[in-house]
């Protein structure tokens, strides 16, 4: 053993007490976590995104709930019996089933398409709600997609990005829907054209 092999052990102690990391644990910071939404959404709209008028939505899994199991494609959801180990960051709802879109609408018009999986109070439940937002004007509208007819708008002056938010007890998924029929009479399906289907 050498004279320096000596003196490494001799002061071993004191420069393992010196080496330990005296950094206390991170606050939680909003927006701390990788955008996973933004990295892998929908990758069809990315292509098809000047082809169409209709949002994509694109589910964003730093916002759901625990209980929430969202699919690798972020366009569906089931509900699970326990909860899930996840990051305890500020934008996770914690006390309702609740998952928000990834991306926020503050100025254009954007609308996507519905199936609803509650009753609403009209004289025929809708099979499919359009909902519309025009950020300009402050409306958020919804429409009855089969028969064109409108059902309620909400008035308001957004301040900031309004997001589409989903609360559900239920799983359900994101679908394409039929965009055109083709020359031939059969259905054309665009990959952006997206509507939310309840399953239970």
């Amino acid at each position: 053993m050498g004279a320096d092999d000596i003196t490494l052990l001799q002061t071993y102690k004191s420069t393992v007490e010196r080496a330990q990391c005296t950094l206390q644990d991170p606050k939680r910071v909003s927006g701390a976590l990788i955008n996973v939404a933004k990295h892998l959404g929908n990758l069809k709209f990315r292509v098809w995104e000047k082809y169409t008028v209709l949002s994509p939505v694109t589910l964003d899994p730093n916002t759901a709930h625990a209980l929430l199991t969202l699919s690798e494609d972020l366009a569906s959801v089931s509900v699970r019996e326990q909860r899930q180990q996840l990051p305890e960051n500020p934008e996770r709802f914690d006390s309702c089933l609740c998952v928000l879109g990834s991306e926020g609408f503050n100025s254009g018009t954007h609308r996507w398409d519905v199936e609803p999986e509650t009753v609403l109070t009209v004289k025929r439940k809708p099979l499919r709600v359009r909902v519309q937002l025009d950020a300009a004007r402050g409306q958020l509208s919804f429409s009855d997609l089969d028969n064109d007819t409108h059902l309620h708008t909400f008035m308001d002056t957004f301040t900031e990005r309004v997001f589409p938010c989903f609360i559900t007890h239920l799983s359900f998924r994101i679908l394409p829907v039929k965009a055109a029929e083709s020359s031939t009479g059969g259905a054309q399906t665009h990959p952006t054209d997206l509507h939310l289907s309840a399953q239970v």
